[in-house]
């Protein structure tokens, strides 16, 4: 099978919460691609507003909210043409990030690693990829395609000692991995919505679910309201694109989380749409620092 996998960050070196997000879904043809892509170009297109950004998606600005949910509804109906949406999320208060001379760039290349492995495994790992990041300059994106092109990262696909053939045909054939530019692929500015989308979910949980509140019609009996959980209007524009897309997780079975925790979380990683809250694997899984590249940290840890 053939997949293509475009993806996109969110806040890579600001705030707590940090994300990215791909999407993937089968390669069938050129021309079926293109069909694809400009279905979404069309909704990007209709809001006259240039790039579709989820920093955009704000009060004063009605037509990037309509288009972010008509965005996210498309994903809904693209499901049944296997498409996927997998974002991986971090927290840089945890063990593995809270340390000092954290390397954000070099743990961004890290965590673009781990979200391709890991949805690569779920498509099948005997399958070929075409891999289009977001142009991000300052990322190694040599190494990273060198990586998940090495037999290491699939060694865990079975418990059972591998012969190097066997292991081989296991591997995904990575066909193309290129950063594109996002203004002109508008997969990329889906990913960077969805990427946005979830590491705001998380910073700004405890106003999500006051909203929440309201919009299910339950009152603030214990006035929990306080000066941390003010709701600005960007709060009320971003909660608008949250709960449609939520509701439609819900109303299909997707197993997309929101209500008990304030953001999204996927439970089980199999399903189509899966936010992924990445934790320490172990006392050695840390985040790299200035001194160390991606390259010496992948070979200590490859887990």
């Amino acid at each position: 099978m053939e997949y293509i996998v475009f993806s996109d960050e969110s806040r890579y070196n600001q705030g707590r919460f940090r994300s990215i997000a791909a999407v993937s879904f089968p390669y069938v043809c050129s021309n079926s691609y293109l069909d694809f892509s400009n279905e979404l170009k069309s909704i990007i297109n209709s809001a006259h507003a240039g790039e579709m950004k989820w920093t955009k998606v704000k009060g004063s600005r009605s037509q990037d909210i309509n288009r972010a949910k008509h965005a996210t509804n498309f994903v809904i109906s693209s499901l049944s043409r296997g498409m996927r949406i997998d974002t991986i999320i971090w927290d840089i208060k945890d063990s593995r990030h809270d340390i000092v001379g954290r390397d954000d760039i070099n743990n961004l290349s890290r965590m673009y690693f781990h979200l391709h492995r890991n949805l690569i495994e779920r498509r099948g790992a005997n399958s070929n990829w075409h891999l289009y990041p977001d142009q991000q300059h300052s990322i190694d994106w040599d190494t990273i395609n060198q990586c998940l092109d090495s037999d290491g990262p699939w060694e865990r696909l079975t418990q059972d000692t591998l012969l190097f053939e066997e292991l081989k045909h296991l591997k995904p054939h990575i066909k193309a991995f290129k950063p594109v530019e996002s203004s002109e692929t508008p997969f990329i500015q889906l990913a960077d919505l969805f990427a946005g989308m979830a590491s705001y979910s998380c910073e700004r949980s405890g106003q999500i679910k006051l909203l929440m509140k309201e919009a299910k019609g339950q009152p603030n009996l214990f006035n929990e309201t306080t000066s941390d959980d003010q709701i600005t209007r960007t709060d009320t524009a971003r909660f608008e694109v949250i709960w449609n897309f939520y509701l439609q997780c819900k109303r299909n079975s997707l197993g997309v989380s929101l209500e008990t925790n304030g953001y999204f979380l996927t439970h089980h990683p199999q399903n189509p749409i899966n936010f992924w809250h990445y934790h320490p694997q172990h006392s050695l899984d840390k985040a790299p620092r200035k001194t160390k590249g991606l390259v010496s940290q992948y070979r200590r840890y490859r887990g």
